[in-house]
């Protein structure tokens, strides 16, 4: 059998059509590998994102995070509890689109022409003061808002 397989890499290699033929075979292998560790981190990333989104978006999670801020954030007879919150859930939505772009999931350019003016406004018109949180904090915990804010301030706000 070994003398078989030996014939057969010989007639390969002494042919220059079989030569070619394996360099094809080879580089589609290769040009498969790619586009499947390519497909599979693409779907990684999505799935990371989805799972983020789910704080804001599934009803038994909203639902937990709105009983537990206002009964550990701030004493329950504050009336900003619920306004708090809102402004805290619509920066993790900001969030959860920069670290799409940041990563290459959602494309900058559709990011900026749909919601690009809406986050420089949120951003700028401190919105964030409006919050019992430092500014200090809410850089360390939106990094990610604040890259895309940066980047969409080289683009003119239609």
């Amino acid at each position: 059998m070994n003398n078989r397989l030996a014939s057969t890499i010989e007639s390969i290699s002494a042919s220059p059509i079989g030569v070619a033929q394996t360099l094809v075979l080879v580089a589609a292998a290769l040009i498969a590998y790619v586009q499947y560790r390519a497909f599979k981190e693409e779907n990684r990333i999505r799935a990371i994102l989805a799972a983020c989104d789910r704080y804001d978006t599934d009803p038994v999670v909203r639902h937990a995070v709105q009983v537990l801020h206002l009964r550990y954030m701030k004493p329950a007879d504050n009336p900003d509890n619920e306004r708090e919150h809102a402004i805290v859930s619509l920066w993790n939505y900001f969030d959860s689109i920069a670290l799409g772009t940041m990563t290459g999931s959602y494309d900058f350019d559709m990011v900026r022409r749909h919601l690009g003016t809406i986050l420089m406004v949120w951003y700028d018109e401190g919105i964030l003061s409006e919050t019992h949180m430092p500014e200090s904090e809410f850089n360390k915990d939106y990094q990610s808002t604040r890259w895309l804010r940066d980047k969409l301030q080289r683009y003119p706000r239609r």
